[in-house]
């Protein structure tokens, strides 16, 4: 089975000569469910924000379903992985709710090619943008 993620001697230090993640290497398989487990500050973070290429490692490969993270293919890794940041304040790129589910719904465009039927709670149903 092809990897989801492939993590090659990975190595990124925010500050120079402070190695936050000091050449790891890992894999993770298509399909399955993976769990990055470690104490406060022990760089969990800092992981998915190299994947997604929100930072730039030091040394190392990350490939994401078979694309090569690079300058060249920094869009095509991200519409293929996203992260949900623990903390709201940093997750919220609008400044209202309706603005955040816009937005949503506009990536969810992006990648699914039509825009979703969005069920409300009050029981009605619409599509966005017709």
């Amino acid at each position: 089975m092809a990897n989801a993620v492939d993590i090659n001697n990975l190595s990124f230090e925010y500050e120079e000569g402070a190695k936050t993640i000091d050449h790891i290497s890992f894999s993770v398989p298509k399909g399955s469910y993976t769990v990055v487990l470690g104490h406060n500050g022990s760089g969990k973070s800092t992981i998915a924000k190299l994947i997604i290429g929100l930072l730039e490692p030091k040394t190392g490969d990350i490939t994401v379903d078979g694309i090569h993270l690079d300058e060249e293919h920094l869009y095509d890794v991200r519409e293929k992985v996203g992260i949900v940041f623990q903390n709201p304040d940093n997750q919220f790129i609008g400044s209202s709710l309706i603005q955040e589910i816009s937005l949503i719904i506009i990536g969810s465009k992006n990648f699914w090619g039509h825009l979703p039927t969005v069920k409300w709670w009050n029981g009605c149903n619409t599509s966005f943008f017709h």
